[in-house]
């Protein structure tokens, strides 16, 4: 396995993008792939198995499909930070193939405003499914307890830790989760310091384990490169000139009043899609 390689695994374009764009933007080379069947020569390789709305069977071939192809690398399972999709389904795919000796599930994004506090993920301080995502159209979350939702999907035993054993330090928590008989250990997480400690624990065992959460996580995956690699990053790439399109895809409130808001402080044009038309071919060619 190359040390000096990531792979992001999941399990929609949006989350692939925003983990792995981090990377790209602190010099590393960065592709994103939109069919789990392929690979790229790049730092980072990104892929999105589209699989969020999936059925369990068919994201867990889709994972397996990724996993696959990008089994010479370091992988990270990117996972939703408000928990909708195949999360636990998704994980053991990864687990089963990688053979992996513990995986580590941290789901929490503290930029965000999504923290875990004793196993349950909280959204500005409200359990997630109490939340509006309680009431997505397409995936609805029911479960706020991270342990219990893994449980009922994987069916194995699932550890969690507490902050104090997260503010303890890597080498403490290396030993901790080592010592713990549960494969699978979620960790609480308030701030984004959590998640640096959680990464640095999980590169005392390289390749053995498997680190799970979403973009607040993937980002902290730079511990992991070889110093030929992590030495580019000393410099960023530079922003590159001229016009851009910016595609917005989500159903988040906060997403639309920042559409909003781009419009009206710099004039950006808004093109409002007919998503229904999409599937139409009249719709395909306007």
């Amino acid at each position: 396995m190359n040390k000096e390689r990531l792979a992001i695994i999941g399990d929609d374009l949006t989350g692939a993008m925003d983990s792995s764009g981090h990377f790209a933007r602190l010099g590393y080379s960065t592709t994103v792939l939109l069919d789990p069947g392929l690979t790229a020569d790049s730092d980072v390789v990104a892929v999105t198995t589209n699989s969020r709305a999936e059925t369990p069977v068919n994201a867990c071939q889709r994972v397996r499909l990724a996993v696959r192809g990008l089994a010479n690398r370091i992988i990270f399972k990117k996972i939703d930070s408000t928990l909708r999709g195949n999360i636990g389904e998704e994980l053991n795919s990864v687990i089963e193939e990688l053979g992996s000796e513990k995986a580590i599930v941290a789901p929490a994004f503290p930029a965000m405003g999504r923290t875990t506090v004793k196993g349950v993920l909280l959204v500005d301080g409200v359990e997630v499914a109490k939340t509006q995502f309680a009431e997505d159209p397409v995936i609805p979350v029911r479960e706020s307890h991270i342990p219990a939702l893994i449980e009922r999907s994987t069916g194995h035993r699932v550890a969690c830790l507490p902050l104090k054993d997260i503010e303890a330090g890597p080498e403490f928590l290396y030993k901790r989760i080592s010592s713990l008989p549960q494969r699978i250990v979620v960790c609480d997480v308030t701030a984004q310091s959590h998640l640096a400690s959680i990464a640095r624990a999980a590169n005392f065992a390289g390749t053995r384990w498997l680190l799970c959460g979403s973009t607040g996580l993937a980002r902290e995956m730079h511990v992991f490169f070889g110093k030929t690699v992590s030495s580019r990053a000393s410099h960023p790439a530079e922003p590159r000139k001229g016009q851009s399109i910016v595609v917005v895809g989500s159903r988040h409130h906060v997403s639309a009043e920042q559409l909003r808001d781009a419009g009206e402080r710099i004039g950006l044009t808004i093109l409002d899609l007919e998503t229904t038309l999409l599937s139409q071919e009249s719709g395909r060619s306007q």
